[in-house]
């Protein structure tokens, strides 16, 4: 009877020691398990990150992309205004010039009949 209880005892101590196998296991796999979430946590809040930069950046670009619109429109408005205002001054020149070129016509209109009245000649180089 004593080796029986010896092998019951040895069957006990072998459970226990497998229990405690198994426990230890257990909290290994459960921190294995942890480790692997918090990675993946972290991948996803850097990828998060990653999506959030792209779309501040999107946004920056387009805000800039529309202020560079605005500044293209107004540069062409100035432009436009400059080429009228050389035209207009342009056209006022030309005008002055052919007034100009008329008065000195009819002046020398009047004047032929004196030159030739005082007997004006007019040396050619």
């Amino acid at each position: 009877r004593e080796g029986r209880q010896m092998e019951v005892q040895g069957a006990r101590q072998r459970m226990e020691e497998l229990q405690a196998m198994l426990e230890k296991e257990r909290r290994d796999k459960e921190w294995q398990v942890l480790e692997v979430q918090r990675s993946m946590e972290e991948e996803i809040k850097a990828e998060r990150q990653g999506w959030k930069w792209a779309r501040d950046g999107e946004k920056s670009l387009v805000e800039d992309l529309k202020e560079t619109e605005r500044l293209v429109r107004t540069c062409e408005k100035t432009v436009l205004r400059a080429a009228s205002a050389v035209h207009v001054m342009m056209s006022r020149s030309a005008r002055e010039k052919e007034r100009m070129h008329a008065s000195l016509k009819d002046f020398m209109d009047e004047m032929t009949p004196v030159q030739a009245a005082v007997g004006y000649q007019p040396q050619v180089a």
